[in-house]
């Protein structure tokens, strides 16, 4: 009979497995789980490059060209681990005895029917290195035509050429060492050839390229060196790749043991490929275009090409000693005295970033962040160099075993594999090898804790570093730029007034363009709509549109939404007050349910009411972007004509110069331009009265002090006289706490109501009426001075902070508690933005209106005893 367990007791026999203990007490050494975070992803590999359509275009072709090399990198990453991970397929095949074996046939079709896949693959390595050579040398040839060597190469792309050269190397020596990939090929080729399988030409004279591939030793670096040497200048550009790789190894400018790796790879490959017949690298260091000496201090006996595999399989010359680099013991002591340095800064500010948590919303100084950054690039570095000696030392064990002689607990009769790895060791170096790894998971660990607050320290130090570059460092290259480019905007100019637009009106092609430009401003109304208005309709234009829309608000807020109002403030409760916290927010909620029933089975709350009050807050919202959008048109029209009007902007001066020269100077430059004297000089009374009034027109404008929408808010405002939207005067002589006599408590209960999650299949109070309705009700409460009793006796604010505090979740009356506190908080930041928006407009009409601050007296309270004395 089969059990059934539920998902928590599944769940909850999980959880328990982590409390199981550990029978052979081992440590856990699995890194730990990437972070749970939101980073945006920037490695597109130059998919944006055809975006930058005003950049030159020698950098969007160098994109495309680093894009499509990136890609082969890639590939020729996964033939170097299909070549690693290779095992011998034809060592479990059975072998043929004799030719008279009667199921030999069976042999060879299933040997064929194995191999052929492994065979393709080859083959497609085969073709794929063939490929990457002519695409290097295609590229070295482009960049060493005579004129292209006038221009510099950028170094992203000088590394990208460096890593080509490494992937050459790293994929011929692992061809070199894998003899299991020659014994498969040749187990194939018999079994094809007994079966007749490769019968045409073409087959047969792939095979036997294959062959050959295959059994040449360093057959990729030299058909690269062969067809290097037909290209003139190349030992120039292999030189700049070599010396790129210098620098960032001097200045260990890596981070991670491949990368450190590579660049030693691409020194020793490199100085490979620059000598032969053509150039000689003794003659390049003569000519300083190398450094011989100074590459020959980085070389090093072994270097790791591929996971445990090592530069060279074998070490011709005799050694008596081993090289410090290689003995991990003489290394502890400095690495020990690296850890503790470094673990007590990084404690220091653990401590007061994560533990006591004053960082982590704090705003903290350029310098203080730069600090966060290079402690952990320090720590980075730290991981990478102590993983490297990790792998050095790894590396040249495995390419020198040990023996009887050296160690004597090494049986003569021990594997090869065993002498490199098992009897290769002292007890000194093991113990050295486990406290290094404990290091670094340790220091992992720490530096993970603290990933929140180095990410931001990164993020701020790169975003000021490149602010840093774009504005100050190349401030004063483009601007010498720019003044030797003048010439280039006239010849622009004059190039597009060969063909006029006019000639071109009327033309299907150009239709289609203006057709797919345009397509974008569709299905929305957003700020270039406005912005189009208002240079079609100009002030007057806007003016009467504004007292069109202002009397259909008047029309509305003194009809159909006061008759409303009238009516949903008898249906209201007469007293309604704010249940304390002790309810719990499932009780709050049910109260508030109970309490504005009729309000919510109210038939037309949803359908009439909400639309007109909709019309009204789009007719606001439609005011203040009209007024946004004239602003941006006013500010462009009054820059464009600032020269005329003898209005010069500060100029920028360096170190020693003075702003008055400087503006003499140009004041005396534009002088001519001034339009107003121009015209009093040498014009007619009547042009002298146009270019006055046109100047003053120009300076006042509504952006340099004077706003639209304020006279809006206050025409408004004077709709609203009627007494029940302010309700009778409080009986306690300064404000109504629970009664719901005033406008603020009627639309605390409508949006009680839409802050109600509906169905699966209905729509949202947002879907149907936008936020044109909750600018409707916040334009009221402001207008209205009820801002801050809203604020404070509203019924989904008071649910909302009970939720968060009890944080309960349960379906009251066929409402879930959580979706709706979440909806309340939506709208409750709404509101804020929009009661910030018209604040910052009403408290300028109300510091001009009322220069005198009415402050009412209230007498104290005093006691019965002392009351019957007096």
């Amino acid at each position: 009979m089969t059990t059934h367990v539920t998902l928590e007791d599944a769940l909850s026999n999980v959880d328990l497995l982590e409390e199981l203990p550990l029978p052979d007490q081992q440590p856990c050494i699995e890194p730990p789980p990437s972070s749970i975070m939101y980073q945006a992803n920037f490695d597109t590999n130059f998919e944006d490059r055809n975006a930058f359509v005003t950049g030159i275009a020698r950098y969007i072709e160098q994109a495309t060209v680093h894009s499509s090399m990136n890609e082969m990198l890639e590939e020729g990453h996964e033939y170097a681990v299909m070549l690693y991970t290779w095992r011998s397929c034809s060592r479990a095949i059975p072998q043929v005895k004799c030719n008279e074996q009667p199921n030999r046939v069976e042999i060879y079709e299933k040997t064929v029917e194995v191999l052929e896949p492994e065979v393709t693959k080859l083959m497609k390595f085969m073709y794929f290195q063939r490929k990457a050579i002519e695409r290097f040398c295609s590229e070295v040839k482009r960049l060493c035509h005579a004129e292209r060597r006038k221009d510099f190469v950028s170094e992203a792309y000088l590394l990208t050429l460096g890593k080509f050269i490494n992937m050459f190397a790293v994929l011929d020596e692992l061809k070199n060492m894998k003899c299991s990939v020659k014994n498969d090929h040749s187990a194939y080729k018999r079994a094809a050839q007994f079966l007749r399988k490769m019968a045409d030409p073409q087959s047969i004279q792939e095979s036997q390229n294959l062959s050959m591939f295959l059994a040449n030793h360093n057959r990729i670096t030299q058909c690269l060196h062969q067809q290097l040497e037909v290209i003139p200048g190349y030992e120039e550009l292999l030189a700049d790749i070599v010396n790129i790789c210098v620098d960032y190894y001097e200045n260990k400018m890596y981070l991670t043991p491949s990368e450190k790796h590579m660049l030693l790879k691409v020194m020793g490959f490199g100085l490979y490929l620059m000598d032969g017949n053509v150039s000689n690298i003794y003659k390049l260091d003569a000519k300083k275009r190398i450094n011989l000496s100074k590459i020959d201090k980085f070389f090093k006996v072994s270097v790791w090409l591929e996971s445990d595999i090592g530069f060279l399989p074998r070490w011709t010359c005799t050694q008596s000693s081993i090289s410090p680099q290689y003995n991990i013991c003489e290394q502890m002591v400095q690495i020990r005295d690296d850890h503790i340095r470094f673990i007590s800064e990084l404690a220091r500010y653990s401590n007061s970033e994560v533990v006591t948590g004053s960082g982590l919303d704090s705003q903290k100084s350029d310098e203080e962040y730069r600090e966060l950054f290079d402690l952990a690039l320090r720590g980075l570095q730290l991981l990478s160099k102590w993983s490297a000696h990790v792998m050095e030392v790894y590396s040249w064990k495995l390419v020198h075993p040990t023996d009887k002689f050296c160690n004597k607990d090494c049986p003569g009769t021990a594997e090869e594999y065993e002498r490199a790895t098992r009897y290769n060791y002292t007890s000194e170096e093991k113990f050295a090898f486990v406290e290094v790894i404990a290091m670094i998971k340790g220091l992992q660990v720490l530096m993970g804790r603290m990933e929140s607050v180095f990410n931001q320290a990164i993020r701020n130090t790169i975003y000021a570093a490149l602010q840093d570059f774009a504005q100050v460092t190349l401030r004063e290259p483009l601007r010498q730029a720019v003044r030797k480019k003048k010439n280039v905007l006239i010849r622009c100019y004059r190039l597009i007034n060969l063909v006029p637009v006019s000639h071109h009106v009327k033309e299907q092609p150009l239709n289609i363009a203006y057709s797919h430009i345009y397509s974008s401003y569709r299905n929305f109304v957003g700020p270039p709509h406005f912005k189009t208005i208002c240079r079609l309709l100009g002030y007057q234009g806007i003016a009467v549109v504004m007292e069109e829309l202002l009397k259909i608000v008047k029309s509305l807020l003194q009809g159909t939404i006061l008759q409303y109002v009238k009516t949903l403030i008898e249906v209201m409760p007469k007293i309604c007050r704010l249940p304390r916290h002790e309810y719990g927010s499932p009780g709050i909620l049910e109260f508030f349910h109970h309490q504005l029933k009729d309000i919510i089975e109210y038939a037309e709350l949803k359908t009439d009411v909400f639309q007109s009050l909709r019309e009204v807050g789009n007719a606001i919202l439609f005011c203040l972007l009209i007024e946004q959008a004239l602003s941006q048109e006013e500010v462009c029209d009054l820059l464009h004509a600032a020269p005329f009007q003898n209005i010069l902007p500060r100029v920028y001066i360096k170190e020693g110069e003075r702003l008055e020269v400087r503006m003499k100077r140009l004041e005396a430059k534009y002088a001519p331009l001034h339009l107003v004297p121009l015209i009093e000089r040498l014009g007619t009374p009547q042009q002298i009265a146009i270019a006055r009034e046109g100047d003053l027109l120009t300076k006042e404008r509504l952006c340099c002090g004077l706003s639209m929408f304020e006279v809006i808010l206050t025409r408004i405002r004077s709709y609203l006289q009627d007494p029940i939207w302010r309700g009778p005067p409080p009986t306690n002589g300064v404000m109504h706490v629970d009664e719901c006599v005033e406008f603020h408590r009627l639309w605390s209960a409508m949006q009680f109501v839409y802050c109600i999650p509906v169905g699966t299949n209905e729509f949202t109070a947002e879907q149907c009426f936008g936020d044109g309705l909750n600018w409707a009700g916040c334009s009221v409460i402001v207008l209205l001075g009820q801002q801050r009793r809203f604020d404070l006796f509203d019924f989904c604010y008071h649910l909302l902070k009970v939720q968060r505090q009890d944080g309960k979740d349960e379906i009251i009356k066929n409402v879930p508690l959580k979706k709706m506190a979440d909806r309340i908080r939506k709208y409750q930041i709404l509101n804020n933005e929009i009661f910030a928006i018209l604040n910052k407009y009403m408290k300028s009409v109300e510091t001009d209106s009322s220069t005198v601050e009415h402050v009412r007296c209230f007498q104290p309270p005093i006691h019965q005893s002392l009351a019957t004395t007096c």
